[in-house]
């Protein structure tokens, strides 16, 4: 059993691959009308304002129990989290917060028990599968993901979580062309053929589509998704894809209409994930103080919600700004606890970058001992798991640390945090 990982982590991760999509074409996309339907306060209003705030209660839940585990109240946090699940057995967003702190508090075993004997009553709880599914990995993962789809799962997480799946278990053609057969045979189902045309332009930003593609599918599924049900998924996944081809404005507004889908609704962890793609916008544009900003922001609400991922990623942004804007004190202030952070999560992927950047700005403090030490321990880590180009990179950190050569070009050879 490996642990349960955050959705909206997971879709940060898939992020960069729309760079991969955005390489495939040399000049932007163009079209008259970016963004359907531009006025928020008219998708907003009526049904679908009601719709978002009758869900605010549940999300409400949810923050409860990220400021549990904020406070290291784990116990607390798992049962209040297993009350809601219990409950409202079709709130998908609570699964994976049940799933990640039945793993904490060793209750695995009662959450693998709860949903099969759910399955086992109903075999059309959907839901259900979904829970099943996340606790299963590769070709298991998928196939019960589908089963909890077929089963009439409508939760955009559950068709991300078997999308992501595909692509993992190298099988994206299949992916796609199981969604593409999925959406035929619901035509006349709104909330399914959104899901079905975000799992498959997800599934194209890992390499098999080009901007033109995605972006059609992205604002076909704009044009007809309910606020709530897609329509925000859609507009996040657009500005993605406009801040990679430089589209600053129409990737700008996109997250703004976003971001108060979510913000209505309550729901903190679609929010910060807008945020982290806000502030990759305005770095991108050159708007350090505004992503600061922002970055700070989101900080403040990851703490509040006890999310320690997007914690670890927001000290990562805002060290990097800081190291842009030549304030490498405060750089330090937001690398050293981001590496904490990332040991904590035994994110492995990450904490060599994050200590290659720390190193960086011991090194501009003068502290070169210090950075050849947290050098050395990247480069150990990049090694350790075959990732041979950060190994020499960081290499080329270190004998510059040592003062085995000089030639300024440290901070420009470093990957985005």
């Amino acid at each position: 059993m490996v642990r349960i990982a955050s959705l909206w982590a997971l879709a940060l991760a898939g992020a960069v691959l729309a760079g991969c999509v955005a390489g495939k074409a040399a000049t932007s996309v163009g079209v008259s009308e970016p963004i359907p339907a531009r006025a928020a306060a008219a998708r907003l209003s009526g049904e679908e304002r009601g719709f978002l705030e009758a869900r605010r209660p549940l999300y409400d839940t949810l923050r409860r129990v990220g400021e549990h585990r904020a406070k290291d109240d784990i116990e607390q946090a798992y049962l209040l989290v297993r009350t809601l699940v219990r409950t409202h057995p079709a709130f998908e967003p609570a699964i994976h917060h049940f799933l990640e702190l039945a793993s904490d508090t060793d209750n695995l075993q009662e959450a693998v028990e709860l949903f099969t004997e759910r399955v086992q009553q109903d075999n059309g709880d959907g839901p259900a599968w979904y829970g099943l599914a996340l606790m299963r990995d590769g070709d298991a993962r998928v196939e019960t993901g589908l089963r909890a789809i077929e089963a009439g799962c409508q939760s955009w997480s559950c068709y991300f979580t078997v999308a992501t799946a595909f692509a993992l278990d190298s099988r994206v053609d299949e992916g796609i062309t199981w969604f593409r057969g999925w959406a035929k045979a619901h035509e006349g189902d709104t909330d399914t053929l959104v899901n079905a045309r975000l799992a498959e332009s997800e599934l194209l930003r890992y390499g098999a589509g080009t901007p033109e593609t995605v972006e059609a599918l992205l604002l076909n599924v704009v044009s007809n998704a309910r606020a709530g049900r897609g329509w925000e998924i859609g507009l996040e996944r657009l500005g993605m894809l406009y801040t990679t081809l430089g589209r600053i404005l129409d990737a700008r507004e996109a997250l703004a209409l976003a971001l108060e889908v979510h913000r209505v609704m309550g729901n903190w962890e679609g929010e910060l994930s807008v945020l982290f793609n806000q502030v990759v916008l305005e770095r991108k544009g050159g708007n350090l103080k505004v992503a600061a900003g922002l970055a700070e922001q989101a900080l403040e609400l990851s703490r509040a919600c006890g999310e320690l991922w997007y914690q670890a990623r927001f000290l990562g942004l805002l060290g990097d700004i800081r190291m842009t804007l030549n304030d490498a004190g405060a750089a330090v202030a937001c690398y050293e606890p981001e590496v904490v952070l990332d040991r904590r999560l035994g994110n492995l992927e990450r904490l060599p970058i994050a200590l290659a950047h720390l190193g960086l700005a011991y090194h501009a403090l003068g502290r070169v001992e210090e950075a050849a030490e947290v050098f050395e321990k990247a480069r150990a880590l990049f090694d350790a798991q075959g990732e041979h180009e950060g190994a020499a990179w960081v290499e080329r950190l270190l004998r510059e640390a040592r003062g085995e050569r000089s030639d300024g070009s440290m901070r420009e050879s470093a990957p985005e945090g």
